[in-house]
Formats: C-alpha cells, sequence, structure tokens
C-alpha cells in the first residue's frame, strides 16, 4: 500500500515538474523572445568626400582665322599631323557642312536603332538619360548633340518604321551625306594638328596649367592657381590633352592629409562625371596651412571622361571589406579572454561562435567569414540567459 501510495506521488510530482517548466518556458519566451537575424555578406566602402580640380597637360587649338568647323568628335584621339577641322572658302560651303552635320546625326541614329533591334535594350534609355543630365549638371555642353542623340534613339525606336523603311532611308541619307562630303572637299581648306592629343571643344582659360606647377603647393596657392588670371583666345576651336595620365589635387585636413600619406593608392569615384571606381595615386603632401593641406594624386584612367572637367568632387574611399552583417546587440564579449562572439541557432540549441571584427557601419558589425560562422546562418539577436548549448526552441 505505501508503496503504491509513493509512486503516485512521484508521478504527481514528476508531472508538476513538467507543467512548471512547460509554464516557464512559455512565461520566459513572453518577456524573453527569441529573435534571430540571417547572416549576410555585404561589401563595405568608407569613403571621404574631398574637393579638387583637374590639370591635365593641354595645349589651346587657336590661329586657325575665322569660318572653321570641327570634324573631330569629343574625346577624339588625333595623330600629330592629322586633319581635325575645316575652313569654308565661301558661304556655301558652310551651309553645306551644317546640313551634311544634321544628316550624320540622323544616320547614326537610324543605324543605333538597327543595331540595337536584334539585342535587349533594357536599361539604355535610363542611362542615356543619366548622362545627359550629368553633362548639364556640370555645364558639360561639348557632347550635348551626341547626348541628345542618345536619349532621342530610344524614344525614336518605339515608332512604328520598320527595319526595311529605315535601311532604305539610311541608304538615301549615306547617299546625300557623300554628295555633300565631295562638294566641301571642293569649298573647305583642311586644318592639321600639330601634335597628338585627345581633342576636346571646351576651352576655359586654365589650359596653360601643367602637372609640374602642383609641385609643394600650399591651399592658398592652389586656390590662387586655379582661380587666378585665365588666358583666354577668341579664336579658339577646342584643346588637345596630351599623355594618358590626368592630375587631381584636392584639399583636405592635415590629418586626413598624413592618413592619406601612408598609402600609394586608393579607389575614389567621381559620381557626378561617370559611374565606377578609378584608381588614384598619391603623388604628393603639400605642406601643412591653417590645418589644411593639398594633396596631388594621379590617374589614368577615364582621361576622355575628364576632359572639360576643372574642378570636381571625389569619394576617396578609405577602407573597403566584405563581411556578413551582424547587428551590434547580436555580439557579445567573453569577460575573461575578450573574444568577441555570437549565438547561432543550431536546431533548438543556441551554440557559440567566435568571431572576428572587420568594421563597424550602420549600426551593425561586420564580421569575417570563418569554418563555423558562414552566410546564411540564424545569429541570435534577443534571448534569455543565453550560454553555449542551451535549449532555446
Amino acid at each position: 500500500m505505501f508503496s503504491e501510495r509513493a509512486m503516485r506521488v512521484a508521478v504527481y510530482a514528476i508531472f508538476l515538474a513538467v507543467v512548471l517548466y512547460i509554464g516557464y518556458f512559455i512565461y520566459d519566451a513572453q518577456v524573453h523572445p527569441l529573435r534571430t537575424v540571417l547572416t549576410v555578406e555585404h561589401s563595405v566602402d568608407t569613403t571621404q568626400t574631398v574637393e579638387g580640380w583637374v590639370i591635365r597637360e593641354e595645349s589651346v587649338l587657336s590661329g586657325f582665322g575665322s569660318d572653321v568647323t570641327v570634324t573631330a568628335r569629343e574625346g577624339e584621339k588625333l595623330s600629330a599631323g592629322e586633319a581635325f577641322a575645316m575652313r569654308f572658302l565661301d558661304e556655301e560651303g558652310m551651309e553645306n557642312i551644317s546640313r551634311r552635320n544634321a544628316l550624320q546625326l540622323r544616320a547614326d541614329q537610324i543605324r543605333e536603332v538597327l543595331s540595337s533591334s536584334s539585342g535587349s535594350t533594357a536599361g539604355r534609355p535610363l542611362r542615356a538619360a543619366a548622362e545627359l543630365a550629368g553633362a548639364v549638371a556640370r555645364r558639360d555642353l561639348s557632347t550635348l548633340d551626341e547626348l541628345t542623340l542618345a536619349v532621342s534613339t530610344y524614344v525614336f525606336s518605339g515608332s512604328s518604321s520598320d527595319e526595311e523603311t529605315l535601311r532604305a532611308t539610311l541608304t538615301e541619307l549615306e547617299a546625300e551625306i557623300a554628295q555633300l562630303d565631295a562638294q566641301a572637299a571642293a569649298g573647305t581648306v583642311s586644318l592639321y594638328t600639330d601634335s597628338a592629343g585627345l581633342y576636346s571643344a571646351e576651352t576655359d582659360g586654365y589650359e596653360f596649367l601643367a602637372p609640374g606647377d602642383l609641385e609643394g603647393l600650399s591651399p592658398d596657392e592652389l586656390r590662387d592657381l586655379v582661380t587666378g588670371g585665365k588666358v583666354l583666345y577668341s579664336d579658339a576651336v577646342g584643346k588637345l590633352v596630351s599623355g594618358v595620365r590626368w592630375y587631381y589635387a584636392a584639399v583636405v585636413s592635415g590629418e586626413d592629409a598624413q592618413t592619406i600619406a601612408g598609402r600609394e593608392e586608393y579607389r575614389a569615384y567621381f559620381p557626378l562625371l561617370f559611374d565606377g571606381a578609378v584608381t588614384l595615386r598619391v603623388e604628393s603632401v603639400g605642406p601643412s596651412q591653417n590645418g589644411e593641406s593639398v594633396v596631388v594624386f594621379s590617374c589614368d584612367g577615364q582621361l576622355a571622361r575628364m576632359l572639360s572637367c576643372r574642378q570636381a568632387e571625389a569619394q576617396l574611399v578609405l577602407e573597403s571589406y566584405v563581411g556578413l552583417r551582424v547587428p551590434v546587440e547580436a555580439v557579445h564579449i567573453d569577460s575573461e579572454t575578450g573574444q568577441k562572439f555570437v549565438y547561432v541557432l543550431e536546431g533548438l540549441q543556441a551554440r557559440r561562435r567566435d568571431v572576428e571584427i572587420l568594421g563597424e557601419h550602420a549600426g551593425a558589425y561586420y564580421v569575417a567569414r570563418a569554418p563555423e560562422f558562414r552566410e546564411g546562418m540564424e545569429v541570435i539577436t534577443a534571448a534569455n540567459d543565453l550560454y553555449d548549448g542551451k535549449v532555446v526552441q
């Protein structure tokens, strides 16, 4: 009898313990709910915005007289002794060239439509519109015709003209262009370059500046140099930019200048000028003046996009890393060793994973990928009294 009663009490005790455990678990889940987040790999750039001036090896094209029309296109590479413009012998020749250029734009438009009809044009209208908006924002009118053509092309491509009609129109345009070219040859005189370089129609009076003028400048000396007296030509028809390298002189704080001087190269973005990054090489750091210094960079990429630019804003990439994004509240510190770690959810348990912090950005840590800590893991961001191996679900 006693044995049966004792067994009954034991069963009740076990049942009560299970109920209390379940009740506590439910209460704990309500008061301290379990929250997790999936780890995702991100690329993070820490950038600094700087303002600077662009200097190139430039020479103004002038002294060719009046009634000159340039035939070279913006950014076109010209050899020494190559024809880049023509001078008209009479008014009829000017009219013929004007009509010829208009027909050429129309022909280019049709070719673009025909070439894109067999492939995807997704994204092209937006890119064309963005380039046009960027040129207007920086007041670069040298490529206005080409950019306007690029935008209007995609409007034109949506018209009802079929491919056969377009090709017939293109043939007629090419014939008329050839006829006007023949007439132009008899009514014009070709003009030739003295040196090689990339052609640009834009001149601003500072073409006399050379990269060597940037050596050892203080911030005030640089500002005086790029805002001082201009050398203007009344008959300038553009300029030639020689070489493949351009220079960017930026005024930064003295502390930033010392930091920048610690490396040879940096990635940089010029968001108002073009997409993508370029590599800037640190050439020199000037003397400190009133807490500022001049840092001179050089670059051998995207020269054609920088032809008409004198002053530009750049985003200098000071630090770049790729890591797994983890909320700050999910990272713990071992009080004995100082090791940083997180808890990840594996099955029903919380498991500790040591992590290496690469950087912090926008309220999150970025940690290194490791064999035991990978993309797609569930990191616990909130729970009560966590420890390695605790059952949390």
